[in-house]
């Protein structure tokens, strides 16, 4: 009876010990080109695939960026002045004379910069300059003022943005065009460079391009020490176009 009740025993581990290696096979990791992967069952593998697209598509969300509206006491009208301060310390005042928008081209010079520009566009123009497709110029004369030490300013720095119903602003993509004088400059790097001594005071003919399409939206000129125009701050105002 020993003997039987150890040829069961024997028996009996022998079976689980062959389950378990089973088991262990179905789950067992296995590395194939640098990715481990996991072997399962048909069934399983339906389960587990269903459950990872849930998971893919939950993690693939993106949520927008956050919007603060300006502040109503930083939207200026024409010929309002501003006390603006730079990022690096530089004082400067602006104010914007006037604005049109216009198909007519109103610079002095037409030259390569302008052509560069509209050439990339898509806009169509004779060869004054002026617009006869889908697009239309933003011109803008500017006042701009240094109230610190000598210092240097390019206008390529402030934006044309749209003005949302809740006060947020919006880039559009409008590109800035045309400078008085830009065309002249010998050293094209700093071409887009004004320099001011202490208290002088210049004015500029600014040039902008829209597409026809965004002419019914609110614009205003962005006069701000940032790019982002997601989170203006009190050193950040912008002047109503229209």
């Amino acid at each position: 009876m020993k003997i039987r009740r150890k040829g069961l025993l024997v028996f009996t581990l022998s079976l689980c010990m062959l389950a378990g290696c089973q088991g262990k096979e179905e789950t067992k990791l296995s590395v194939d080109s640098g990715v481990v992967k996991k072997e399962e069952n048909k069934a399983d593998s339906q389960n587990s695939s269903d459950q990872k697209n849930t998971t893919d598509d939950t993690d693939l969300v993106i949520l927008p960026l956050e919007q603060n509206p300006i502040s109503e006491t930083n939207i200026k009208s024409l010929g309002d002045v501003i006390e603006w301060s730079s990022l690096d310390g530089s004082e400067m005042n602006f104010k914007v004379i006037s604005v049109e928008f216009s198909k007519t081209f109103q610079g002095k010079d037409f030259g390569d910069y302008e052509k560069g520009t509209i050439q990339t566009l898509g806009m169509e123009t004779d060869d004054k300059g002026n617009i006869s497709n889908d697009y239309t110029y933003i011109w803008m004369k500017l006042q701009a003022e240094n109230r610190a030490e000598t210092c240097r300013w390019t206008p390529a720095q402030f934006s044309v943005l749209g003005i949302n119903e809740d006060l947020t602003l919006e880039d559009a993509g409008i590109p800035f065009c045309y400078l008085d004088g830009m065309q002249n400059e010998d050293n094209k790097k700093d071409a887009f460079f004004v320099t001011f001594e202490s208290g002088e005071k210049k004015e500029f003919l600014l040039g902008f391009a829209m597409p026809d399409q965004l002419k019914n939206k609110k614009w205003g000129y962005y006069i701000s020490p940032y790019n982002d125009c997601s989170t203006p701050d009190k050193n950040s105002f912008i002047v109503q176009l229209n």
